[in-house]
């Protein structure tokens, strides 16, 4: 899921920058018809950025469980552990709720 996620986020951050610059560039007709045609991906733009940045947050955890040195080698698998199941059941809920949209 989390791939999928990474891949919504990418196609929709695209969309957007492009016709940003197209808008930019005076091409504001076809900056207009990119977003028309794309509508559905960009409304999920939002949640996939919200998205990706929990999951930023989650990695910078585990990192600091990681490098930790007070935890057990047991305590820092279960933190782990509990660490990968939240970034999943993130993934799995916004890439879910958007892949009808970008297939």
């Amino acid at each position: 899921y989390q791939t999928d996620l990474y891949d919504m986020v990418h196609e929709a951050d695209e969309i957007y920058r492009t016709a940003r610059a197209w808008r930019q560039e005076g091409r504001v007709e076809d900056a207009q018809q990119l977003i028309a045609d794309n509508r559905d991906k960009l409304r999920h733009r939002g949640a996939l950025g919200l998205a990706r940045q929990q999951l930023g947050t989650i990695r910078a955890q585990k990192e600091q469980v990681t490098r930790s040195t007070s935890l057990s080698g047991e305590q820092k698998r279960a933190r782990l552990d509990e660490l990968q199941r939240r970034e999943n059941r993130i993934a799995e809920r916004v890439a879910t709720r958007a892949r009808a949209d970008f297939n």
